[in-house]
């Protein structure tokens, strides 16, 4: 039997293997001809050439993921002190870039150096009627402004540039159109809700807490000081979170837009930088990744006249632009960064450095949050408190479920006074349904009598805040009152003119003493129309 062997030549490159050169219907059919097995080793050689690149790739990118999470949770993100850290805040460095700045719409009336505390109240239509304000008359000098109103020129009210960042717009506007009558007393700076979830007061009233404010004993030492004593819902606490510029804070505020509390604390570390630094200075107004800055709740505070005057007026009109230019759009996100700013601005002269070019952040954090046994008595008499730990005393403040008053609250706690606002069940200052005359502030004097709605209610001196409505019919009431007066001094003319020429020298005098009493009246009548006008002003003395 013969065996024939041919062997034959290699192929070169210009000679492609022979399954190239097959046509299409028989490659097919070869490779439906092959076994699976022998597909399955190949498919596997193949990829078995290019997964060592894929696989270095993978394993790269799990090694960083897994070194993240590592930072993220044994980095120390936990509260700190800030002992040791410096920080070029002394100094609003804003720059802004527009070309003409807000007209003066909120200059306070009769405000002066010499004045009663001002009580700067930011006041939305939410919160209803500024009723419950009666019964502090005589105590502060009311600086109410209406944020949430447009602007217009036909309005004699305190206005504002536009309603942005909650209460800040108002408190600086303030500021900037006030600046050189600031009472030697002190300002209050206040929400316009009477009823209110962050009101350290058991029943969540701030009525009782500005009656009880000692504004004097409130402003010694530092000169300012925030309305909340109790630590909840405030960066004071040790179990706060993570630090504002962490990495943890900065991915909770990308993968999670909804928690407005990592949002607006990553923005706060970079609203510094805006608000401090340039002209070279962002490094040292940069927070560090584990710097914590601690701060009250919710906006609500009393400062001296100097702690406001540590800042020019140029840098509270600079703040103020940064809040209508650049700040983050979001106002539940600017008005909390604002709540974090007060007392960097106010406690500067307290925590300066040496070198006087930064603040001590050791230092401010702990003005920024005294203890709560101490503070109750300082500010509000509630001394000797038991049960008292750094940031709580038992009995005095609870938050409540939700951070949300129910909707009956004010009802519930107003103690018989109708006309103050309530919670509406909101939880940003929100009240009662505000009157139908458009919860314009209404605040009387104390010894002003009750009388029915369709009288004439003439204030004392001293002024007070008059709804619509009541404002008609009390200047209607007052022309019938005048048209009365001149139909009655008529009837005196023709009474004069009808006596004979045989009066007697007595009557004659009796004549002259009534048309003394007359005049004695009518300069009465002129001087208490005066005082009506001043009255019906926006804001009261």
């Amino acid at each position: 039997m013969q065996v024939h062997i041919s062997i034959d030549p290699p192929a070169t490159p210009a000679d492609p293997p022979h399954r190239f050169k097959l046509p299409r219907r028989q490659r097919l059919l070869d490779l439906l001809a092959t076994p699976t097995s022998t597909l399955f080793v190949s498919a596997f050689t193949a990829q078995m050439r290019v997964s060592p690149r894929k696989a270095l790739l993978n394993l790269g990118l799990f090694g960083a993921a897994l070194l993240l999470i590592l930072y993220v949770n044994l980095a120390p993100s936990k509260s700190t002190s800030g002992a040791g850290r410096n920080l070029d805040w002394t100094t609003v460095r804003y720059t802004s870039k527009a070309e003409r700045l807000p007209d003066v719409r909120g200059k306070c009336p009769g405000l002066n150096a010499e004045s009663h505390p001002a009580l700067v109240v930011a006041h939305v239509k939410d919160n209803g009627p500024l009723r419950w304000l009666d019964r502090l008359h005589g105590k502060y000098h009311y600086c109410i402004y209406h944020v949430d109103r447009p602007v217009s020129r036909d309005r004699e009210e305190l206005q504002v540039p536009a309603n942005k960042g909650h209460e800040a717009m108002a408190y600086l506007t303030f500021i900037i159109d006030n600046y050189p009558n600031i009472p030697l007393a002190g300002v209050v700076f206040t929400h316009g809700s009477r009823f209110s979830w962050h009101n350290d007061e058991p029943t969540y009233d701030n009525l009782p807490l500005l009656e009880a404010l000692n504004v004097p004993a409130a402003l010694e030492g530092p000169g300012y000081h925030n309305l909340r004593c109790d630590w909840s819902a405030s960066t004071c606490a040790k179990d706060y979170g993570s630090p504002q510029n962490s990495i943890e804070t900065k991915l909770n505020a990308k993968t999670q837009p909804w928690d407005m509390r990592s949002a607006s604390d990553a923005a706060f570390a970079d609203s510094l930088v805006a608000i401090f630094g340039g002209f070279n200075r962002d490094a040292q107004a940069r927070l560090g990744r584990s710097d914590m800055v601690k701060s009250q709740c919710c906006a609500q505070f009393v400062v001296s006249r100097d702690r406001i005057y540590q800042h020019s007026l140029k840098e509270y009109i600079a703040l103020r632009q940064w809040l209508l230019e650049d700040a983050p759009q979001d106002d539940k996100i600017s008005g909390r960064i604002m709540s974090y700013l007060w007392h960097i601005l106010f406690l500067r002269k307290e925590v300066m450095t040496e070198s006087r070019d930064s603040l001590d952040l050791g230092r401010l954090n702990q003005l920024a949050c005294p203890s709560a046994s101490d503070c109750y008595c300082k500010l509000y008499g509630r001394c000797d408190l038991e049960g008292c730990l750094d940031g709580h005393c038992m009995g005095q403040y609870t938050i409540p479920p939700d951070f949300t008053l129910p909707d009956d609250w004010a009802r519930m706690h107003d103690k018989g006074d109708e006309a103050s606002g309530g919670s509406g069940g909101q939880n940003l200052d929100s009240a009662r349904e505000p009157d139908r005359s458009g919860g314009r502030a209404k605040v009387q004097d104390e010894g002003v009598r009750k009388q029915e709605s369709n009288q004439a209610k003439r204030p004392k001196a001293g002024g007070r805040l008059e709804d619509a409505e009541i404002r008609k019919e009390a200047q209607k009431a007052e022309e019938s009152r005048k048209e009365a007066e001149g139909q009655q001094q008529a009837d005196d003319r023709k009474k004069e003119k009808a006596g004979t020429a045989q009066e007697s020298e007595s009557e004659g005098a009796q004549g002259g003493t009534r048309q003394e009493a007359e005049n004695s009246r009518k300069e009465a009548d002129r001087e208490q129309a005066e005082h009506w006008e001043d009255d019906n002003k926006p804001i009261i003395m």
